[in-house]
């Protein structure tokens, strides 16, 4: 099998191009396409030959081809373009209750699935007992203010149905601000300051 030779029609094949394209090749003098031997008046290539001449000669894409590609790197580069990141933090409303090692892990679970609805990621959540500081990955046709009313919403009824609160969950000002504009300090000083107004 190794020793076999491909007829015209089968060399066709086997390069993805059509009989006709076979004949111009062999009947161009100047060109690089293997010389063939003939078994008769029949011109046959070895299949390691035609390895060669394809993989100096890679196969050319369709228009279709080319536009589906060119679509899909313009999608790659908007996504890779706009991979925004946001800093948010939630604090507890007055009345709430503290928020438990419990109340914490449904609260986590429920803010992650919250943010996929969204086609965002939640890449990283600390909870404390009185508020929860998120840093979140999201889509540039996400809005934060949608993300942080998903998040809080979603949070609000988990607790809800558990049957662990009655009235409001979080606070109504909250914390947003790109995650590359400000340092964790400056979250800090702000969520101990909006504990402090609240509180008082």
């Amino acid at each position: 099998m190794a020793d076999s030779r491909l007829t015209p029609a089968q060399a066709a094949e086997y390069l993805g191009v059509t009989v006709q394209v076979i004949y111009v090749l062999n009947s161009r003098k100047e060109n690089d396409f293997p010389h063939p031997s003939y078994t008769g008046r029949t011109p046959t290539w070895s299949q390691p030959e035609l390895d060669v001449w394809r993989a100096a000669h890679p196969p050319k894409r369709s228009a279709r081809q080319r536009h589906a590609a060119e679509g899909k790197d313009r999608d790659r580069g908007n996504a890779d373009f706009h991979d925004l990141r946001t800093h948010l933090a939630f604090v507890t409303a007055r009345d709430s209750p503290a928020l438990t090692d419990d109340l914490r892990s449904l609260i986590e679970r429920t803010m992650r699935d919250a943010a996929r609805s969204l086609k965002s990621e939640v890449e990283d959540i600390r909870c404390k007992a009185n508020y929860v500081h998120l840093v979140v990955r999201y889509p540039v046709d996400t809005s934060v203010a949608s993300l942080a009313q998903r998040m809080r919403g979603a949070s609000t009824r988990a607790l809800r149905q558990s049957h662990t609160l009655d009235g409001h969950l979080w606070s109504k000002p909250y914390y947003a601000a790109s995650a590359a504009a400000h340092s964790a300090a400056r979250l800090s000083r702000y969520v101990e300051c909006l504990e402090q107004t609240i509180n008082n």
